[in-house]
């Protein structure tokens, strides 16, 4: 089995090798065509260009290849067909950074830790405008496969539900602008296109919605405060632990306790607060009305503190509830007459 590995292993650099080699020489020669088929291969079977993984021969955003480098020269040279590729490149180098930041919780827990959600945002922003930028240029010059990266995407995003995936106001404007250019023959269009992508909801109009939705936050039901929590969720940064949006967000878990009685909401106020005397107080209500996660945590929060009968007994009724974390701690206590996660009469 070892060595059926290190031939696979041995395998996948030759060819990986071989990428390099055959995309290099045709961005040498200036080949547009064949620089696609050797650098983009998936591009032209119709899957995803940027899923290359390691077998990308572009290098990363810190450290662009040789490959890479040579793409951005010939993109400033002025060729649409290359200010097309060169974004490609861009966008390979914006996926490489998702997956970095999706497998990064293991070098976290190294403390090696390449950079935080907030840094990534900002650099994917930077990313995203200059691939945009070629883009247009190639388009301006009547590029068709820039044309439809620019229009299609926008047209698409208009069927997702998740707010995170719709364009910016930037984008549907110029897929307005580049659309009369798109050659219909290449594409299968709906015949009111244009009225479609007219009608696509931008982040910004989604950013103008939350914020009516706030301002009326006291009328809304409670499937719709816990919706308006997810969208405010999923556009918040962080400063320190803090979000950006955290008045706005607490407003919204009060309006679900107070209205609803919502046991989810006061333990997500209470594990995204940094007041101690407010996290104590949501899990207790939360766990008075058998919060699973909220009994784990407040009856490990009473044994920390001497109150070990009553601590128990919430232990159990979480367990039972279906908490995993509730046998492990029952477990620490039996074995070690407290818990783990007690530390100086405060539960982490």
């Amino acid at each position: 089995m070892r060595l059926w590995c290190k031939g696979l292993a041995f395998g996948l650099l030759v060819l990986t090798s071989a990428v390099h080699a055959d995309c290099m020489q045709n961005l040498q020669q200036e080949d547009y065509m064949g620089a696609l088929k050797a650098c983009f291969p998936e591009l032209l079977n119709n899957k995803s260009p940027f899923r290359l993984g390691s077998a990308s021969p572009f290098g990363t955003v810190e450290a662009p290849s040789q490959e890479a480098l040579l793409a951005k020269q010939l993109a400033e040279k002025g060729d649409p067909n290359f200010q097309l590729f060169w974004s490609l490149v861009l966008a390979s180098h914006g996926e490489k950074m998702s997956m970095d930041l999706v497998n990064q919780e293991e070098t976290i827990s190294r403390g090696h830790e390449k950079y935080t959600f907030d840094e990534y945002r900002a650099l994917k922003a930077g990313l995203d405008k200059q691939i945009q930028e070629w883009r247009v240029k190639a388009a301006e010059a009547g590029h068709q496969m820039a044309i439809s990266m620019l229009v299609m995407p926008v047209y698409t995003k208009q069927a997702l539900p998740q707010p995170d995936f719709l364009p910016t106001a930037e984008e549907k404007a110029l897929a307005l602008r580049f659309l009369p250019k798109l050659d219909s023959s290449m594409h299968e269009l709906p015949a009111d296109l244009q009225q479609k992508i007219q009608h696509v909801k931008t982040k910004e109009d989604k950013l103008v919605e939350e914020q009516n939705q706030l301002q009326g936050a006291a009328k809304l039901s409670e499937q719709e405060l816990i919706q308006l929590t997810k969208d405010l969720k999923r556009r918040s940064s962080y400063s320190g632990r803090v979000r950006s949006n955290w008045s706005e967000l607490k407003e919204v878990y009060q309006l679900l306790i107070d209205n609803y009685q919502n046991t989810d909401a006061a333990v997500s106020l209470a594990n995204e607060t940094s007041k101690r005397t407010v996290q104590l107080k949501w899990m207790q209500w939360a766990a008075e009305r058998k919060h699973k996660v909220a009994m784990s945590w407040y009856g490990a929060y009473l044994v920390c503190n001497q109150q070990t009968t009553e601590g128990m007994a919430y232990l159990k009724q979480a367990q039972q509830a279906g908490d995993p974390d509730a046998p492990l701690l029952l477990d620490e206590i039996k074995d070690l007459g407290y818990t783990t996660n007690c530390d100086n009469g405060w539960i982490y």
